[in-house]
């Protein structure tokens, strides 16, 4: 619906996937390409879209390819660090 109200096709989209669990992803896409992407990596529920310049404040599309960026990618993996099957917060004091 957006692309029809004028929206432009290159617009930024971040879809996170369980955000803050151990198995979240992230997908970054465009308006042209964010469906077909959710189809192709069947994102489920819940899922969090961020969609415009807010999502490329995060994921830079010069630096990040469309698809499922990895976990050492993220910018909050600088206060978390993967344990096992789980993250474990490493901010202060243990």
């Amino acid at each position: 619906a957006l692309k029809e109200n004028g929206y432009p096709e290159n617009l930024p989209v971040v879809i996170i996937e369980k955000a803050s669990c151990s198995d979240q992803r992230v997908i970054l896409a465009d308006l042209n390409d964010a469906a077909d992407l959710v189809e192709m990596y069947k994102v489920k529920p819940p899922a969090t879209i961020v969609v415009g310049e807010s999502a490329r404040a995060l994921f830079p599309s010069e630096t990040y390819a469309h698809g499922v960026v990895g976990y050492e990618a993220m910018p909050i993996t600088s206060h978390y660090e993967l344990d096992q099957t789980r993250m474990t917060n490493t901010i202060g004091p243990r």
